[in-house]
């Protein structure tokens, strides 16, 4: 006789979600289907969702979940999802992977599984088949309906941490790096920040967990060779911004004993008239908070550290920098290619963080620069930028052929000018 399939039963129905179908079903594709996220270019192998009540933390769990389904119709959907939770409910030694062949929500049975989990489980004797753990924790369970309406084809491997000691943390790494020469994986770790409708005790605590965190796994040093990277500027209120940076070379080495981390970043950018080179050098420390206009603390994001080195430039577009950092429309005037070397300060600011170009040094098309400029507002809906510089004296209709002439100070007169620009 065949026996019967193993469904267990997802115990936070009616309490960290709708227990009804139609309610979950439309909270869930309304969080996913309302989160602007823009296309990533390969396939997704990992990401971080919350794990809150979804009144609390769906909005943001649907920006996962809806990169998720996007990149899946792109790239293929993965063969299994493993969802990586840890329990609220005591400690236990390794990693406990949910038994049985379904767990169902109000959404239907998703389907477990069991030979990924099997797989995993024989790497390491600090994996095992266990489901004791999972009744009633919620940190991986709240993420199961969002990859039913995400990834509606994918089966799911269901994990709980009862501990993170590097023994185990490295036997799990071990495991899903192994299993992932198998199959299509992708992996989903669970967060469990502070839950709190008290926004400034939320980020005043958030901020020690991760200093906690940053205190426990300790990176002494982290490299990228070769990288593709896209940045995207999604908070701007006339659209969605990015640019695509190739062959970036990045290093990043911690000096604990002197308070910094020294950091190098190289990249390129295929623009409309070839690559443009970018590279930065120098050390982030941390910083005192900028304070606010008011005199009180902003209830906004944290920013606590700073960065000093120098950047250097090449073969830069200024018409797509200026589309990407600036207001929009950019003037038909703004063209040209500009080659840059500066000393280079990022900084909070009032408002997110501001950028301090000085004793920079610049070819705008012909013309030699020099100056200073001040990018401020960084990761806020709308930066504001000035930019003061000098050069030898130019003709007027040079002048005016490299900056927009709405932009030339009123005091430029006859055939040859000083050039000066706020």
């Amino acid at each position: 006789m065949k026996p019967q399939p193993t469904v267990h039963r997802a115990l936070g129905a009616g309490r960290w979600f709708p227990g009804r179908r139609a309610e979950l079903e439309r909270m869930v594709r309304g969080f996913i289907e309302a989160a602007g996220v823009p296309a990533v270019s390969g396939r997704i192998v990992a990401a971080i969702s919350p794990h809150a009540g979804y009144v609390y933390s769906g909005k943001v769990a649907g920006y996962t979940f809806r990169a998720l389904r996007d990149n899946a119709r792109t790239a293929g959907a993965p063969d299994t999802l493993v969802i990586l939770g840890f329990t609220h409910q005591g400690t236990f030694e390794g990693v406990a992977l949910m038994d049985g062949d379904a767990i169902e929500t109000p959404l239907g049975a998703a389907k477990l599984d069991t030979e990924a989990a099997a797989a995993l489980a024989r790497s390491s004797s600090r994996l095992r088949i266990a489901y004791g753990p999972h009744g009633g924790e919620h940190s991986a369970e709240n993420q199961i309906p969002f990859a039913q309406v995400a990834l509606p084809e994918t089966k799911l491997v269901v994990g709980l941490l009862g501990e993170h000691g590097a023994e185990t943390l490295d036997a799990l790494a071990q495991a899903l790096n192994d299993l992932a020469k198998e199959r299509k994986l992708v992996v989903v770790a669970s967060t469990d920040l502070l839950h709190d409708p008290d926004y400034a005790r939320v980020t005043k605590t958030d901020r020690r967990t991760m200093e906690m965190m940053g205190r426990v796994f300790m990176i002494r040093q982290a490299t990228l060779v070769n990288g593709t990277i896209t940045v995207v500027d999604a908070a701007r209120p006339d659209g969605v911004r990015s640019v695509k940076l190739e062959r970036v070379e990045a290093g990043l080495l911690i000096r604990a004993d002197r308070g910094v981390a020294e950091l190098h970043v190289s990249a390129t950018h295929p623009g409309q008239q070839g690559l443009s080179a970018v590279s930065l050098d120098g050390v982030i420390r941390r910083s005192e908070r900028a304070p606010t206009l008011t005199g009180e603390d902003s209830l906004g994001p944290t920013a606590v550290f700073q960065f000093d080195g120098r950047v250097d430039a090449a073969n830069v577009m200024i018409r797509e920098a200026a589309d990407f950092f600036g207001p929009r429309p950019v003037p038909e005037q703004v063209q040209g290619v500009v080659n840059l070397q500066s000393a280079v300060r990022v900084m909070p600011g009032v408002a997110g963080y501001d950028m301090v170009l000085s004793d920079m040094s610049a070819r705008l098309n012909e013309m030699a620069l020099t100056g200073n400029a001040n990018l401020a507002g960084l990761l806020t809906p709308q930066p504001t930028f000035a930019v003061t510089f000098s050069t030898a004296l130019v003709s007027l209709p040079q002048l005016l052929r490299a900056v927009p002439r709405q932009q030339v100070d009123d005091h430029q007169r006859r055939g040859d000018a000083d050039a000066g620009q706020t």
